[in-house]
């Protein structure tokens, strides 16, 4: 439906616009990633971060311990290791 994204504005507006339906609540792709997946781990202090990371209340089943090898297998998925 949205096609292949070919540019970094692209694929943010793709994993911002894809959801999926997680427990009742619908997230999309940048949601799970940040706001479940990554929740434990601090956030980036890049000056437009706060444009393209979600914001919100914390989800109940969002991780709570850092989980460095999560972070290592999203980073690889994303921009091929």
């Amino acid at each position: 439906v949205f096609g292949v994204p070919d540019s970094l504005i692209q694929v943010t507006k793709f994993v911002n616009r894809m959801c999926y339906e997680v427990a009742g609540d619908v997230l999309s792709i940048a949601e799970v990633e940040h706001s479940i997946l990554r929740a434990a781990m601090s956030s980036p202090d890049q000056a437009l971060a706060h444009l393209v990371l979600p914001r919100g209340s914390p989800y109940i089943y969002r991780l709570r311990v850092v989980e460095p090898r999560l972070n290592f297998a999203i980073n690889c998925g994303s921009v091929s290791c």
